[in-house]
C-alpha cells in the first residue's frame, strides 16, 4: 500500500487531490493487490484510479470523460489538418494540369461544384465544355484514389503529385467503385496519360457536352445562393478588384489586394423584422456532432455581409466585431440587424451600405483602400 501522506503529496504535485481521508484510504486498500484512491483530477472531476497506473503511465491527470473529449478534438483537428493538406495536394495538381494543357481552356468550377474543372479545346467558341472531377493521391506500394459519390458523364483525373502520373477515367468505366486502386501493372494501364494529351482531345469528342452554367452549379442550395451574391456585387461595384483563392476549404472568401474578406449573405426573422448574419464556421465534429464556432482573430480582414433583398450590405473591419465580442469566441455568434431602426445599434451605421447608391469613398476609407 503506499503510503497516504506522501501519496497526497506527489498527487498535489500534478496539480490532482485525494479526497479520501486516511481511514477511508486505509480501508478502500487493506485487501487489494493494486491500491486505488478517489481524487479530483486537474480538469476538476471525481473519479476512482489506481496509484500505480496513475504514477507509471499518468493515466488519470484528467477524468475519462475529459479525456475522450480531449482524444475527439485531437482527432478531429489531425482531420482538419490533413483534409488542408489534402486540399493543397489537389490544387497544387490542378494547376499541373493546367500547366501542361496549353491547347485546352480550363476554369476551376465554383466551391461545391460536382466537377472540380470546365474544360473545353481553346478553338470551341461554342458553349460546350466537358466536366472533370480530380482526385490527388500521395505515392505508396501503389496508387489509391477515393471515389465517394456518383459523377455521371463526368471524366475522372487521377493524379500522384511526386511523379506527375496520371490516369484519365469516364466514370462509367469506375462507376460502382469507392476506391480506384493502381498497380505497377494494372487494367487500368490504358487510361494512363502523358504529356501526350490525346485522350483528352478524344474525350471531348465522345463524352457528353454541357453548358459553362450547367456545370457551375454548386450541389448545395447555400453554396449556389453565395456564388449568386458574388456575381451580383461584382457586377454592382467595378471600382474594387476581386481576387479568389482556388483552393476550397479557406476560411475567407475573397481578397482585395492583401485583405482577406469573409463574405456572408443574411436571413429574415420575420417576427422580429432583423436581417440576421451567422458569423460562424465549422469546425467539423464532435461525438458525431456538427460543431461550429465564431470566427478566429486573424481569420479574416473584413466580413462583407450581404442582405437578401441585395440592396442593404454591410462592410466591417474584424477589430470592430472582436469590440463587439462576435468575433474570437468559443462558441457561435449571430449579427441581427434591424435595417429600419438603429437606435439600439448606432455603431453599424457607418458601415451600411446600398448597393444602388454606394457611397464608394466611405467604402475604400473604410477598406482602406486608396485608388
Amino acid at each position: 500500500m503506499y503510503d497516504y501522506e506522501k501519496t497526497c503529496e506527489r498527487f498535489l504535485k500534478l496539480n490532482c487531490k485525494i479526497t479520501d481521508t486516511k481511514e477511508e484510504y486505509i480501508n478502500r486498500n487493506k485487501n487489494e493487490k493494486y491500491s486505488k484512491c478517489s481524487y479530483i483530477a486537474s480538469c476538476g472531476h471525481s473519479h476512482i484510479v489506481f496509484i500505480n497506473v496513475f504514477f507509471s503511465r499518468k493515466t488519470g491527470l484528467i477524468c475519462p470523460s475529459c479525456k475522450i473529449k480531449e482524444n475527439a478534438i485531437k482527432k478531429k483537428e489531425d482531420f482538419k489538418d490533413d483534409k488542408l493538406k489534402c486540399l493543397k495536394t489537389e490544387l497544387r495538381c490542378i494547376n499541373y494540369f493546367k500547366s501542361i494543357c496549353k491547347n485546352f481552356e480550363i476554369h476551376k468550377a465554383f466551391d461545391g461544384c460536382k466537377a472540380d474543372l470546365i474544360v473545353r479545346p481553346i478553338n470551341q467558341i461554342e458553349n460546350k465544355w466537358i466536366g472533370i472531377q480530380v482526385k490527388s493521391t500521395e505515392k505508396n506500394n501503389h496508387y489509391q484514389f477515393g471515389l465517394k459519390q456518383d459523377y455521371f458523364d463526368y471524366l475522372i483525373l487521377c493524379i500522384c503529385e511526386e511523379d506527375n502520373r496520371m490516369w484519365l477515367f469516364p466514370y462509367e468505366k469506375v462507376k460502382g467503385l469507392s476506391k480506384i486502386y493502381i498497380g505497377i501493372k494494372s487494367k487500368y494501364s490504358e487510361y494512363e496519360i502523358t504529356n501526350n494529351l490525346d485522350k483528352l482531345n478524344d474525350y471531348y469528342q465522345t463524352c457528353k457536352h454541357f453548358t459553362y452554367e450547367e456545370l457551375d452549379i454548386p450541389m448545395c442550395t447555400y453554396t449556389e445562393r453565395e456564388r449568386e451574391f458574388y456575381r451580383f456585387r461584382e457586377s454592382k461595384i467595378n471600382f474594387l478588384e476581386f481576387t479568389y483563392n482556388d483552393m476550397e476549404g479557406m476560411v475567407y472568401d475573397f481578397k482585395i489586394g492583401d485583405k482577406k474578406i469573409q463574405e456572408k449573405v443574411g436571413g429574415i426573422d420575420k417576427v422580429k423584422q432583423l436581417n440576421t448574419f451567422c458569423l460562424w464556421k465549422n469546425n467539423g465534429r464532435l461525438n458525431s456532432k456538427q460543431q461550429y464556432k465564431s470566427y478566429e482573430i486573424g481569420d479574416n480582414d473584413y466580413y462583407w455581409l450581404n442582405c437578401v433583398d441585395k440592396q442593404l450590405f454591410y462592410v466591417f473591419p474584424e477589430s470592430i466585431l472582436i469590440e463587439k465580442g462576435l468575433i474570437g469566441n468559443k462558441t457561435k455568434k449571430q449579427l441581427s440587424i434591424n435595417p429600419k431602426n438603429t437606435i439600439h445599434n448606432k455603431w453599424i451605421v457607418p458601415y451600411k451600405f446600398n448597393y444602388n447608391s454606394i457611397d464608394k469613398n466611405r467604402l475604400l476609407m473604410i477598406l482602406n483602400i486608396i485608388l
